[in-house]
Order: C-alpha cells, then structure tokens, then sequence
C-alpha cells in the first residue's frame, strides 16, 4: 500500500454525506424520539429568543427617534417607556434562552442515554442502531 492511498474506514459508519438534512433530521427522530418530545415549545422559546435579540437595536432606534430627537425637546417619559420595554424583552429572552438550552440538554441527554451513547462500561454498543439485526454497531472485527 502505497503511502499516498486513500485510507478505507471498516468501522460500518457511513459517513452520511448521500443523506439531505431533511432525512437526517428524521433518522434521528426515528432513532431517539425523546429529542421530539416537546419540539414546539423549544420551537416557540427559540423564536422568543430570536425576537428578544432583535429587539435593542428596535428599541435603541425609537428612543433616539422619539424620545430624545423628539419634536419640542427631549421626553423623558417616552424614553423611560422605552427603556422599559426592553428591560422587559431582556428578561423574557434571557428566560426563554436559558429554557431552550435546559430543555436542548435534557433531551439530547435522554436521547443518548435510552441509546445506550452514555455508559460508564464501555463494552456495550448501541442497543437502538438499526444497522445490524441484532441492533448492535458493526464491528470490522468480525
């Protein structure tokens, strides 16, 4: 063999690159439904938290606009208005972020665990694989 030839993997584990991210998505879902569980709250909390980033430059622009530049001077109320909405869209992404991550966590957690990915004895395989019968790893060992 020369040293320049490509090296063949035998562990059994495509690579996934004649896979979409559509089929991806759903071999995964397929393999650990736990990730689905409670999608579109995630879904939601996510946009909250989308929004929530959107939000300051929103917020910076409407107080410069009408409450420091506005028409007779300066108005102290709307920029405290302001200013407070966006304490308010703060908390709520701050919120909302940190839900999205726990809940991300947990079910990737839970996913891997009733896979069978997090063990302390490192001698078991995957009980959930379907890429053998027998629902194990192929192995080039034999």
């Amino acid at each position: 063999m020369s040293r320049f030839e490509p090296l063949t993997d035998h562990s059994g584990i495509s690579s996934g690159g004649e896979l979409s991210a559509w089929a991806t998505i759903r071999r995964g879902a397929a393999i650990s439904p736990e990730l689905t569980k409670g999608l579109a709250v995630t879904v939601l909390l996510a946009g909250l938290s989308t929004v929530g980033r959107v939000l300051i430059p929103f917020v910076v622009q409407r107080t410069t606009d009408e409450g420091i530049l506005a028409p007779g001077g300066p108005d102290a109320s709307r920029v405290l208005l302001w200013v407070a909405l966006a304490l308010a869209g703060v908390v709520v992404t701050a919120v909302s972020s940190y839900a999205v991550n726990v809940r991300l966590y947990t079910a990737s957690e839970s996913g891997l665990a009733s896979c069978g990915w997090l063990r302390s004895d490192t001698s078991t395989t995957c009980r959930c694989s379907p890429r053998t019968p027998s629902g194990g790893v192929p192995s080039s060992r034999g």
